[in-house]
């Protein structure tokens, strides 16, 4: 789901409600017209891969006009990310081709906005990245 989609924080309500009973699963879907999306969408996984995917990720759906490179910089460093290792992962876009993959699938799926699904009674019949089934 595109980290600036209005259902973003949708979902997790879920977790909170049902956290035995349904998984969540994010997939990037940035969307094509928001020139910072993809970059976005790469330092919230370059968070993930330091514990910190959530608490990145409400900081920059809280502040959707300001997530250009600095922004995300400045967002990384209230978080107490190890910037070393932050920096090296955005600017290498390590997570490029995980971003690309998610979005194909989206796409694939014919999706006209980043879909959200939610079932505890099994999959959902609607073309769906995001699953809240566990079996």
């Amino acid at each position: 789901m595109s980290l600036l989609f209005p259902g973003a924080g949708l979902p997790r309500q879920g977790l909170r409600d049902y956290k035995d009973k349904v998984n969540l699963v994010f997939k990037d879907f940035p969307l094509e017209f928001h020139k910072d999306a993809k970059g976005a969408h790469n330092a919230a996984l370059c968070a993930q891969d330091q514990g910190k995917f959530w608490e990145f990720h409400d900081v920059v759906f809280k502040n959707q006009q300001k997530i250009g490179a600095e922004d995300l910089k400045k967002y990384a460093t209230d978080l107490s990310l190890d910037m070393a290792k932050f920096n090296a992962c955005v600017e290498t876009k390590a997570h490029e081709k995980t971003i690309l993959a998610n979005a194909q699938e989206g796409q694939m799926l014919a999706s006209p906005a980043p879909p959200v699904s939610s079932s505890t009674a099994g999959p959902s019949r609607a073309p769906s990245l995001m699953s809240s089934s566990r079996p």
